[in-house]
């Protein structure tokens, strides 16, 4: 997956216009993997991280909030709520970045359909245990260049499974580190 190239077209305004995936490139992939490169999926994504930015200009140490969903698959979808700081510009290969940095302050989950299997979530008590968001976005490009997210979500769920309900907990950490790469120089 990660040799695939993934051809994404942005309008002037820096919203995602097209994203094309060679004919072909999931076609060895796994089930799982083959859904994450369909263009779709692959925009919808690109839109979510673009709604990451604020909404009117910023100063250092400004904050603002939003709502983004993590898919984990099956129909399952928790939904965060984080705060968001500007921290302002920093000089890195040439390029000036803008510093944005994030905390989960909420966390809900919801599942999406009919899960997959005998066992459905009945409840959930979610909240976030440790988090942090470091984003780094380079506005003569109009992208980000580099996301690490590390996410800690601990709290009790029930499940039901053939009428009898299950108590459990959750104790789930997702840790994320993305950085493009320079193209390749030939």
């Amino acid at each position: 997956m990660l040799k695939t190239p993934i051809t994404q077209v942005f309008n002037k305004d820096g919203s995602v216009k097209t994203v094309e995936v060679p004919e072909g490139a999931a076609k060895d992939l796994p089930k799982e993997f083959k859904n994450n490169l369909s263009p779709k999926k692959i925009t919808a994504q690109l839109k979510d991280q673009q709604a990451i930015l604020p909404d009117k200009a910023v100063s250092k140490g400004d904050t603002w909030v939003r709502d983004q969903n993590a898919h984990l698959g099956g129909g399952q979808v928790m939904t965060f709520r984080i705060d968001y700081k500007y921290e302002g510009t920093i000089k890195l290969n040439g390029h000036e970045l803008d510093r944005i940095t994030g905390k989960v302050t909420d966390v809900a989950y919801d599942q999406e359909g009919e899960a997959p299997g005998p066992l459905k979530v009945k409840n959930s008590e979610l909240k976030p245990a440790k988090s942090s968001l470091e984003i780094f976005f380079d506005r003569q490009l109009g992208r980000f260049v580099e996301v690490k997210s590390l996410i800690q979500i601990k709290g009790d769920m029930t499940f039901e499974a053939n009428g009898m309900e299950l108590p459990g907990k959750l104790d789930l950490t997702m840790e994320s580190n993305i950085r493009e790469l320079p193209p390749e120089k030939k």
